[in-house]
C-alpha cells in the first residue's frame, strides 16, 4: 500500500512539476511526513536528472566546437590547396 501511495504522490508530482513541489513542501506544514519525505525523494531525483541532462549538453556543446574548429580548419585547407592549383 505504502509504494502505491508514493507511486500516486509521484504521479501528483510530476503533474506539478518541480517548482510548484519545490514551494509546496517548503511552504506547507499540512503535508504528513511520508508525502513530504517522498517529495524531497523526487525533488533530489528530478535534481540529479537536471544535472546530469546539463554536464551532457555541456558535452555535446564542446564536441559541436570542435567539429566546427575541424570544419573551418578544413575549408581553408581546401581554399588554399584550390589558389595553388589555380596558380600552377
Amino acid at each position: 500500500m505504502p509504494d502505491e501511495q508514493e507511486d500516486s504522490w509521484r504521479r501528483d508530482f510530476e503533474l506539478w512539476g518541480h517548482d510548484a513541489v519545490r514551494q509546496k513542501v517548503t511552504a506547507t506544514n499540512g503535508w504528513d511526513k511520508l508525502r513530504r519525505q517522498a517529495a524531497f525523494r523526487w525533488l533530489r531525483e528530478k535534481e540529479s536528472e537536471n544535472e546530469r541532462r546539463e554536464r551532457q549538453m555541456r558535452h555535446d556543446m564542446r564536441r559541436m566546437l570542435w567539429l566546427i574548429v575541424a570544419a573551418i580548419g578544413l575549408a581553408a585547407v581546401s581554399v588554399f590547396v584550390a589558389l595553388i592549383a589555380l596558380l600552377m
